[in-house]
């Protein structure tokens, strides 16, 4: 079960991180990335669609705070 929260914190810290590094990158993309022709634009789309997902929530960090503050691991989906 601690595995399996520290897993899904890692997760949503890969998601955010990665997100991140495509805003930074259309930000820096000049005025050619607002197109939708652009490959930028759909990598951005792309990335913070997976943001959403339920496995990349960062939700999951209070879980896996918690385990490393030595409470009990908890099933991070359940609460129990």
């Amino acid at each position: 079960m601690a595995d399996f929260a520290e897993s899904l914190q890692a997760g949503a810290w890969i998601h955010a991180a990665c997100t991140n590094v495509a805003s930074g990158c259309y930000t820096l993309g000049g005025a050619s990335v607002v197109l939708n022709a652009s490959p930028l634009q759909r990598r951005l789309r792309d990335i913070h669609a997976a943001r959403q997902h339920v496995f990349a929530q960062e939700r999951f960090y209070a879980s896996a705070g918690a385990n490393q503050l030595g409470f009990p691991p908890v099933d991070p989906f359940s609460g129990r």
